[in-house]
């Protein structure tokens, strides 16, 4: 998957699980079972891992791959007026 700005929202419905992490990091996960959880991207490739447990220790991995590709920025001159140069002659 590619996408063009930084942050992105990682989001779904998991059933019977106890604990979610996003990349080694808790998140919080309804009784219901959903999640939302926003993450900053960094430039270029990203791999999100998702890691849900369920009440007996059994946990299932769910890997996203995402690359970054920040928009071209051209950077601004301003007004460039060149002042005509005088060469010295002797």
């Amino acid at each position: 998957m590619e996408v063009s700005e930084p942050l992105i929202t990682i989001s779904g419905q998991a059933r019977r699980i106890a604990s979610l992490a996003l990349n080694g990091m808790e998140i919080s996960v309804t009784e219901e079972g959903g999640f939302s959880e926003k993450y900053v991207l960094t430039p270029g490739y990203n791999r999100l891992i998702l890691n849900a447990r369920d009440k007996y220790g059994k946990t299932t991995e769910r890997v996203v791959e995402i690359v970054y590709k920040s928009p071209e920025v051209v950077p601004d001159m301003g007004n460039l007026e060149s002042e005509p140069t005088q060469e010295k002659t002797e």
